[in-house]
């Protein structure tokens, strides 16, 4: 069976490399399969550490840099991970994301890309409708993903397939 692997939208995987290393982690899941084991992220990483490997030009081998790479994902993480709480009486308790992702366009074409507080998206038409259209991506994205399971999902599918395209 010919499998075609692409990288998923947004991701930060090589585009030109996706068949080589999605079918080397179909190699590696089948190995683990017929142990009668799990693949893990571990495994991943030891396969790449062999200049040989497929995998091995995705990874930054270069310890100064991978480790300052690994803080930038531990506060990407902790930057997710923080919500705020409102709570309004005449309201359940709500978990608001505290940051926001967001690009900026500079005047030559360039973007600016960080972290917005939510009173900026709150009071900036331009960044709130920035948030809400990534937002409306990653439902659809998700819907994508686990259309397999269509008839388990089917009532959120519904409700995502209702979505204003434009609002």
């Amino acid at each position: 069976m010919n499998i075609e692997f692409k990288v998923r939208k947004g991701a930060r995987t090589s585009a030109t490399k996706a068949q080589v290393y999605g079918e080397r982690l179909l190699q590696l899941t089948e190995q683990a399969a017929a142990e009668d084991r799990l693949l893990s992220p571990h495994e991943v990483v030891e396969d790449a550490r062999s200049p040989e490997s497929p995998l091995h030009s995705h990874f930054e081998w270069d310890d100064s840099i991978a480790a300052e790479s690994h803080r930038c994902w531990q506060a990407r993480q902790l930057i997710r991970d923080i919500v705020f709480i409102i709570d309004e009486n005449d309201r359940p308790k709500q978990e608001i994301n505290a940051l926001f992702h967001v690009e900026i366009p500079n005047a030559d074409g360039s973007k600016r890309e960080g972290y917005v507080s939510y009173e900026q998206v709150s009071n900036s038409e331009s960044l709130r409708w920035q948030v809400i259209t990534k937002a409306r991506g990653e439902l659809l994205d998700w819907r994508n993903r686990y259309d397999a399971l269509r008839k388990a999902f089917s009532d959120v599918f519904a409700a995502i397939d209702s979505l204003p395209l434009d609002s």
